[in-house]
């Protein structure tokens, strides 16, 4: 199976603060570059710090589709879970 992604596609990442952070996102974005320069590819990050799987949805259509993608990499759930407050004496 080859690499899907043809010349001048767009990668988007939407997720949490993880995603915001650049991390991931660059790490991809430096390989892909790298790998693949003739494609001139291009990427954005539509990580938002606190997000949720609702808050996403709910800014998929503005943050990712209006982008119109090649490719979306969504990565969500760390603010999904319910935390407990433990205090310590």
């Amino acid at each position: 199976m080859g690499f899907t992604l043809k010349e001048d596609e767009r990668v988007v990442f939407l997720g949490d603060s993880i995603t915001e952070q650049h991390l991931f996102s660059n790490f991809v974005e430096t390989w892909l570059s790298l790998r693949f320069p003739k494609r001139r590819l291009s990427f954005f990050n539509a990580g938002w710090g606190g997000d949720t799987a609702p808050g996403s949805l709910a800014r998929l259509d503005r943050d990712v589709l209006q982008l119109k993608p090649s490719l979306a990499v969504i990565c969500l759930g760390m603010n999904d879970a319910g935390y407990a407050s433990i205090v310590l004496k």
